[in-house]
């Protein structure tokens, strides 16, 4: 995991887009409400890649968020447990085999929910999830005035301790945007407030198939 960088100060609307680039690395998209967009590239490193003008993509939008490998489908969404905020990470995963018979049937689809629950002072929202590769996926959210991360395999079973990746702030973070190379390598970025405006910051992270 990297220390927490600017890739793009100064950005007055805040949401962020992060993809893979097809020469490695990662591209992070302003998205800024003007067409085109900026788009900054970003190695493994956390060094710069170029800068360049790009069409905008559109807007992760307010839904659940959607991952999928091989083996499972993962979706994180906001929920309330008790009167406090909480995500709700679902799971469905598909078996197939075959009867006494021989005879093979069709997969079955199996779900698991697993319930992440904050303190009473802090709110947990903007849920996005993405797979790193093999059953594993890693879950990212906003809390309090936090980023933080979650490596997440098999049946929606949680390894470790959630990771912050976002500087100290006292304002309000954008929703964080995960993307992975495919081989553990990955980048959580959002946009934090500044001075002038908001910046959008990018973290390095790494997570093992």
């Amino acid at each position: 995991m990297g220390e927490p960088f600017v890739v793009a100060p100064n950005v007055y609307l805040g949401d962020v887009y992060a993809a893979t680039r097809k020469s490695g690395g990662f591209d992070v998209v302003v998205l800024d409400g003007i067409d085109p967009c900026l788009s900054v590239g970003i190695d493994l490193a956390g060094e710069h890649l170029g800068t360049t003008l790009v069409k905008c993509p559109p807007s992760p939008g307010d839904g659940p968020s959607v991952a999928s490998n091989g083996i499972a489908t993962y979706v994180a969404r906001e929920t309330q447990d008790r009167g406090h905020d909480a995500l709700m990470l679902g799971v469905v995963t598909y078996t197939s085999g075959s009867n006494l018979a021989g005879v093979s049937y069709a997969a079955q689809p199996r779900v698991v929910e697993h319930l992440l629950v904050a303190g009473t002072k802090d709110s947990m929202r903007d849920p996005v999830v993405a797979s790193f590769g093999g059953d594993g996926f890693a879950l990212a959210w906003v809390q309090g005035h936090q980023i933080r991360v979650q490596p997440i395999q098999g049946w929606a079973q949680l390894v470790g301790t959630p990771i912050d990746v976002s500087p100290p702030t006292t304002g309000e973070l954008g929703p964080p945007a995960l993307v992975f190379d495919g081989h553990g390598g990955g980048l959580v970025a959002f946009a934090a407030p500044s001075a002038h405006g908001l910046d959008v910051i990018a973290t390095p992270i790494a997570c093992t198939p």
